[in-house]
């Protein structure tokens, strides 16, 4: 079977599953967001972005779900495209889930890994060591989240061709949440960090990584790669439906050079 058939496989099998198991329909869901971003003197880029997800419970060990994504890079122009982000099939056990397809990673706090990738995951169940393993042709990486109370701990190791590790904290302080990521890419010795205090609708954080240390087409946000400064953020719930979300980055590359400001309002309908 090619990959690029797959997520239109899933879906006609969505509706042929729908129909022969009448307990377990088709869940569907979704959301829209609209952004405007503009970082240093580059363009600004106003986007708009429609995903729509169907997930099916076949039965009690098999899963399926399909995300497909309307994405137009400046609203004006006719320039938009339709395309599966995610298509994968789970097998749930008493001890493991087992996802493979085109699905979301995320690795640690987003620093090396952010992103959806067709492989193989598997992930434990257990209370007190939450682990997930990724394989695919290209890439091996672990998770690992230790919860302790009001304290969850993390480490992380990825070999993508280079090989980088990471460690992760979060700690609850009443109402406030401070967290942290700390990365090193083994293969050059580049290393970074970020660390943030979030309390209620607000976010302060500040970073330092160095040129090399990430991979730009797996960290959450791009601008993160060779960067230094800090983020003010804002995430204002509008109704129970949506959100508008706001933040501003006063950063640099991490040598001072150059200019990685970033202004960005994105407001997000969920249905």
């Amino acid at each position: 079977m090619k990959i690029k058939w797959l997520p239109l496989k899933l879906l006609v099998m969505l509706f042929i599953l729908q129909g022969q198991v009448q307990a377990a329909p088709v869940v569907i869901s979704g959301e829209t967001v609209f952004e405007y971003t503009q970082v240093a003197d580059w363009p600004i880029a106003r986007e708009g972005t429609f995903r729509l997800k169907a997930d099916k419970q076949v039965d009690d060990t098999l899963s399926i779900h399909i995300r497909g994504v309307a994405h137009a890079i400046n609203l004006e122009d006719e320039d938009g495209h339709f395309y599966f982000d995610q298509a994968y099939a789970g097998i749930h056990t008493q001890a493991v889930d087992i996802k493979v397809g085109k699905q979301p990673v995320y690795l640690g706090q987003g620093l090396l890994g952010d992103l959806n990738v067709i492989l193989a995951q598997v992930s434990n169940k257990s209370q007190f060591v939450k682990v997930n393993a990724f394989l695919s042709q290209d890439v091996k990486a672990v998770d690992m989240q230790v919860p302790l109370r009001e304290l969850t701990l993390g480490a992380v190791y990825k070999d993508k061709g280079e090989k980088s590790w990471g460690i992760n904290m979060e700690k609850k302080l009443g109402q406030v949440y401070v967290s942290g990521e700390y990365v090193k890419n083994v293969s050059n010795g580049k290393k970074g960090y970020l660390a943030e205090v979030r309390s209620g609708y607000y976010a302060l954080s500040y970073r330092n990584i160095e040129d090399e240390a990430l991979d730009e087409l797996w960290v959450t946000s791009g601008v993160y790669a060779d960067s230094k400064g800090y983020r003010i953020r804002g995430d204002f719930p509008v109704d129970a439906h949506s959100i508008f979300t706001v933040y501003r980055d006063f950063a640099t590359s991490h040598d001072g050079e150059t200019d990685k400001d970033c202004t960005y309002f994105g407001y997000s309908v969920y249905f």
